[in-house]
């Protein structure tokens, strides 16, 4: 008999339990037999499923290997063969979330966006050729009060340095 006893931090998703004996999904236990916690941000409600399967009924009365896995449904993924045949690489997969596999390959990430974030803007701030601009035309918003308006970094006092310190001399200590 296999018992199993299910635990897992309300915030974390468990919707199926997988038995898998020799790398195949032998049972799911899906639905109603999960317990969902009623507040995921609380600390009760960590129990979700508790169970008995036979062996006999995974294995066949046979030595095998058997995993438990417990969380969201695992995305349908196949090698479909292409020209060459199959490559032995998952390279489709279930990219709109039908439940069937998609014969369109596998989903990128969008591509990544090189605009720079502006805190304000002003007419000709933005760079014409460089993704990062010089200090003569970035801007932005000055300690965030209201009636400051954003400045421009060649506006702004000149920030004081070792030898400027109000003790004097030309490093923090004073010599």
């Amino acid at each position: 008999m296999l018992n199993v006893e299910v635990r897992a931090a309300p915030w974390v998703g468990v919707t199926e339990v997988r038995v898998i004996v020799n790398g195949t999904v032998a049972r799911t236990i899906t639905g109603a037999a999960i317990q969902q916690p009623i507040d995921p941000y609380g600390h009760e409600g960590v129990l979700r499923w508790r169970g008995s399967i036979p062996l006999s009924e995974l294995t066949g009365g046979r030595d095998a290997w058997v995993v438990v896995e417990a969380g969201m449904p695992i995305p349908r993924a196949a090698d479909i063969a292409d020209e060459d045949g199959y490559d032995g690489y998952i390279d489709h997969v279930d990219g709109d979330g039908d439940g069937a596999i998609d014969d369109t390959g596998m989903l990128r990430p969008p591509r990544a966006t090189r605009d720079i974030h502006w805190t304000s803007w002003r007419p000709g701030a933005f760079p014409s050729r460089s993704p990062i601009p010089s200090s003569s035309t970035w801007t932005a918003a000055a300690g965030g009060l209201p009636d400051e308006r954003p400045q421009r970094c060649d506006e702004r006092p000149p920030r004081a340095f070792a030898g400027d310190h109000p003790r004097g001399g030309p490093g923090l200590d004073g010599v």
